[in-house]
């Protein structure tokens, strides 16, 4: 048998590196120049593209806002005027309203001649607001000569008065739509915006102001029957004053009321 001897070559020698730490190697200005360019390049593209974009839609939210008018009433008072004195003649109903935004004051009074054959009795009537000026105009309340009884011959019947009267003390908004101020503008912004706007300041001690001017005396001889029936109903021929009564003290004031579209 042939034996053949084998040689075993040795590992071929691999060339080892040793990292040494120590800085970088410098580089050219072209390339910090060349940098900046890109960085620059990629900003105006991302400008571009953001410039590019289609805008979002913001749709404001919209209000119905309807007015709404709400009224309050005083019951009836009265007082007796006489003449004689400037305080018998004069006498203020006081009323309190206690709310702003009035639009309308109506006022009843009324009275019935306590000498009924007499000449007519006058009254002068004010509306005062709580800064103590006149609304509108000052109005006149009188009464009619009362009518012979044809039940009673002699005798008169007088027939009772009242007047009404409306004062209007500021205007009356109207209905319309309104746009929110933005997305998130609620039912009750939208109320406080609007009534910052609208309020009239008209709470307070309201005054009703009468004064009487004349108490019809009985009526010259011109008119005997009347006078003799007069006379029995007052034998000095005087009508020294008479009862008035404020039978209706009514305020009206607005309110807003604001609903989604």
């Amino acid at each position: 048998m042939d034996r053949r001897s084998v040689v075993i070559a040795p590992p071929p020698k691999v060339a080892s590196h040793v990292l040494r730490a120590g800085p970088p190697k410098p580089r050219g200005p072209w390339v910090d120049t060349a940098t900046g360019v890109l960085g620059a390049l990629l900003l105006l593209v991302a400008s571009l593209m953001v410039v590019g974009l289609p805008e979002r839609d913001i749709i404001l939210p919209q209000y119905e806002v309807s007015t709404t008018q709400n009224s309050f009433n005083y019951t009836s008072v009265a007082h007796e005027f006489m003449e004689g004195s400037e305080t018998g003649r004069r006498y203020e109903f006081p009323f309190e309203v206690p709310v702003d935004n009035v639009v309308a004051i109506k006022i009843n009074i009324g009275f019935t001649d306590d000498i009924a054959s007499s000449d007519p009795d006058r009254f002068f009537i004010e509306l005062r607001d709580p800064e103590g000026q006149i609304v509108e105009k000052q109005e006149i309340l009188s009464n009619e000569i009362g009518q012979a009884d044809r039940n009673n011959t002699g005798n008169y019947l007088a027939k009772p008065v009242v007047g009404e009267y409306n004062f209007p003390v500021s205007s009356l908004p109207q209905d319309q739509i309104v746009t929110g101020l933005n997305e998130t503008e609620s039912e009750t912004q939208v109320y406080s915006r609007l009534m910052a706007g609208l309020t009239r300041p008209t709470a307070g001690i309201w005054t009703v102001r009468i004064t009487l001017d004349n108490a019809g005396d009985c009526p010259l001889p011109t008119d005997p029957q009347r006078g003799l029936a007069c006379r029995v109903e007052s034998s000095s021929g005087q009508d020294t004053g008479n009862t008035l009564a404020v039978e209706l003290f009514r305020y009206t004031y607005f309110d807003l009321k604001v609903s989604p579209v």
